[in-house]
């Protein structure tokens, strides 16, 4: 059977003024702006839109970068997947790593070139 994505933990968003979107996402839109989880190099900020995040992070020079527009997935196990998804031909451009904060992720792309993060947090 194959490894189910749950749902969608996250969505990125590329920014190129900071000031105008923490204005844009918190005062006209009305998100709340939380902390970030853990270090990212690429300056930027987090908000919630219900129970999901959208990261704003400040658009680097090279959009292939993980500061770039993406989605993320949780998943379970995500080796399993990212093994599954390799057998099938799906591009793989970062393979599972452990972040600081113990969550797991991986980076595919979609046959448009859209990146999406896959990612398992830690039990």
């Amino acid at each position: 059977m194959s490894e189910r994505l749950e749902f969608l933990d996250h969505a990125t968003i590329a920014i190129d003024d900071l000031d105008a979107a923490r204005h844009f996402y918190g005062d006209l839109l009305g998100l709340v702006e939380i902390p970030r989880r853990f270090y990212i190099p690429t300056p930027g900020t987090w908000f919630l839109a219900g129970d999901r995040e959208i990261h704003l992070l400040v658009r680097p020079n090279d959009s292939k970068l993980t500061g770039s527009n993406h989605i993320a997935f949780r998943c379970q196990d995500i080796t399993k997947k990212v093994q599954e998804l390799e057998a099938a031909g799906v591009k793989i451009v970062g393979q599972p790593s452990t972040r600081d904060d113990g969550t797991i992720q991986a980076y595919i792309e979609d046959p448009s070139g859209n990146r999406i993060e896959l990612q398992q947090r830690p039990a």
